[in-house]
C-alpha cells in the first residue's frame, strides 16, 4: 500500500521525532491514519511563527542641492598651482625639521659635556671624601690604642 507523509517534526532532543503517516488500501474510502511507530520523547513544542515584514516605508525624496551654483572645475594650472603650494609648504617643514634637528645635536652635546664634567668632579669630590675617612680612621684607631695604652699603664701601676 502506498504512503504518504504529511508531516515531519525534529527536535534537537535525540530521537525525538514525530512522524505521521496515512495509508490508503484499496479496501478503505478514504485516508486513514496508521499507527504511529515513534512516539516523542519530549511534548510538542509548537513551533514559533516569526511576524509578517512591515511594508516598507514610503520613499522620501531628498532635496537637491540648488542648481544655481557653479561646479569647482578642476583644470591643470589649478592642480599645478596647489602642487607648488605643497611643495614650498613641504620645504618650509623641512628646514624647520633641520633647524629643530640641528638644535637637539646642540643640546645633547651640552648634556654629555655637563655630564662628562659632572663626573670627573664628583669622582675628585668622591677621592677627596674617601681620602679624608681614611684619615679620620687612621686617627680614631691611634687614639683608641694611646687610650687602651694610658689605660694599661694606669692599670699596670695600680697593681
Amino acid at each position: 500500500s502506498p504512503l504518504t507523509v504529511s508531516r515531519v517534526y525534529f527536535f534537537s532532543a535525540p530521537f525525538a521525532v514525530t512522524i505521521s503517516m496515512f495509508s490508503a488500501s484499496p479496501y478503505s474510502y478514504g485516508v486513514a491514519p496508521a499507527p504511529q511507530f515513534m512516539r516523542p520523547a519530549m511534548p510538542m513544542v509548537p513551533a514559533v511563527q516569526t511576524p509578517p515584514a512591515p511594508a516598507p516605508a514610503p520613499a522620501v525624496e531628498l532635496p537637491e542641492p540648488p542648481k544655481g551654483t557653479p561646479k569647482l572645475s578642476v583644470t591643470p594650472d589649478r592642480v599645478e598651482k596647489l602642487l607648488e603650494q605643497a611643495y614650498a609648504r613641504l620645504e618650509t617643514l623641512g628646514n624647520q625639521l633641520r633647524a629643530a634637528a640641528s638644535e637637539l645635536e646642540e643640546i645633547r652635546a651640552e648634556i654629555l659635556t655637563a655630564n662628562n664634567l659632572c663626573d670627573s668632579e664628583l669622582r675628585s669630590q668622591l677621592q677627596q671624601a674617601n681620602d679624608e675617612i681614611y684619615k679620620l680612621r687612621n686617627s680614631l684607631a691611634e687614639c683608641a690604642e694611646r687610650k687602651v695604652n694610658k689605660m694599661d699603664k694606669k692599670e699596670l701601676m695600680d697593681i
